[in-house]
């Protein structure tokens, strides 16, 4: 795959413009003295204040409102004492761009018991490179988007449900839910499918995060 045959430049070719396209964010970023003023990073970072002083995450945000079930927030908490305000806030955007990528290996090796179901692993970084290049990518990683984690935990959905996990299933699309709540349509294809004990896990789990992520807030709530 990457040494020898028909397409041995696909994953040289691949990784290359990975390194490109992580330049280019790069230097997005860096070249933005008011980064992440203005980006949604910003709108989780008057979030993340709220709760840091007590208060619930829907507060004067003195921009576009946190507009997520309190979860995504509660678990950037773990990274607000380390990077406050600032640059640092870019290995967020980092970490969003590994989800990108952890994601789409998944939908390209993750399927099928043949080795020849699956993508080759130059074809896996060729394709990689292509998508780290794009405007879009560069984007969401700029904003530090929420949208790359929906889709990592999306797949990972598909994954464990596609071999017969269900609860494993479950936990992935009910966090992935109390991200974005319109995902929730997955449990129209779990029942579609009839796969009606994992709907069932999907569901309990999720109104039990979305439950338990209000109540920390106590009469906030």
């Amino acid at each position: 795959d990457w040494v020898g045959g028909r397409y041995s430049m696909w994953g040289p070719i691949g990784l290359a413009l990975m390194a490109v396209g992580i330049a280019l964010m790069g230097r997005k970023i860096y070249l933005d003295p008011s980064w992440p003023a203005g980006t949604d990073i910003s709108v989780y970072l008057s979030a993340l204040k709220n709760i840091a002083a007590g208060l619930h995450p829907y507060g004067d945000v003195h921009a576009h409102p946190f507009a997520y079930p309190p979860l995504f927030a509660e678990l950037l908490t773990l990274l607000f004492p380390f990077f406050s305000d600032g640059k640092w806030w870019a290995v967020w955007s980092a970490l969003t761009f590994v989800q990108l990528i952890a994601a789409l290996i998944i939908m390209m090796r993750g399927f099928g018991e043949k080795l020849s179901e699956k993508l080759s692993w130059g074809a896996v970084a060729l394709i990689c490179g292509v998508i780290s290049v794009s405007h879009l990518t560069r984007s969401e990683v700029f904003h530090g988007q929420a949208d790359f984690t929906t889709l990592l935990l999306l797949v990972l959905g598909l994954r464990f449900s596609s071999s017969r996990r269900p609860f494993a299933t479950a936990i992935a699309w009910s966090i992935m839910m109390n991200i974005k709540p319109f995902l929730g349509i997955v449990v129209v294809h779990q029942l579609v499918t009839r796969r009606y004990k994992e709907a069932a896990y999907t569901l309990i789990a999720g109104g039990a995060i979305f439950a338990l992520s209000f109540a920390v807030f106590g009469t906030e709530a």
